[in-house]
């Protein structure tokens, strides 16, 4: 069996520590470590690790294709400048009043080649339209490994 569990500092430049572990470890030596920011925050981000650079966040609700159900969008870039293939994740939470009011991610599931970059997208489906204005800090972790060109 597994446990999750979450904290939250509570102020808006938070950090937030998602950990999950399998039974009997000690789940703080398996966390996840994850930067939070107001909207104009989270779009101005770039980060670069080691030549693959993640940036260009944008988020936008929206209606799913199928069904209709509002959905959050979430998209990045993932310039790969190493030469190696890059795997990238971000997952995402937005926090209101310290509720985690949505979680999801986007990765590249294929990688991203050695010289190339790509859009990276993935929709978090919501409980109601209108949810993404609510939220005034959005945490993630951004996750990136190399493989094999």
């Amino acid at each position: 069996m597994r446990r999750a569990f979450f904290h939250l500092a509570a102020r808006a430049a938070a950090t937030i520590t998602l950990a999950i572990a399998a039974d009997g470890a000690n789940a703080a030596d398996e966390a996840l470590s994850m930067e939070c920011f107001s909207t104009d925050d989270l779009f101005a981000l770039s980060r670069d690790y080691d030549g693959v650079i993640v940036n260009n966040f944008n988020l936008r609700e929206a209606e799913s294709f199928i069904g209709g159900f509002p959905v959050i969008q979430l998209s990045y870039a993932v310039s790969n400048r190493s030469d190696q293939r890059a795997h990238v994740g971000v997952q995402i939470v937005g926090i209101v009043e310290g509720d985690i009011i949505f979680a999801g991610n986007a990765d590249a599931a294929l990688g991203v080649s050695p010289g190339s970059s790509e859009a990276i997208k993935g929709s978090i489906t919501v409980a109601k339209p209108g949810t993404l204005d609510t939220v005034p800090v959005f945490c993630l972790a951004i996750s990136v490994f190399e493989t094999g060109g």
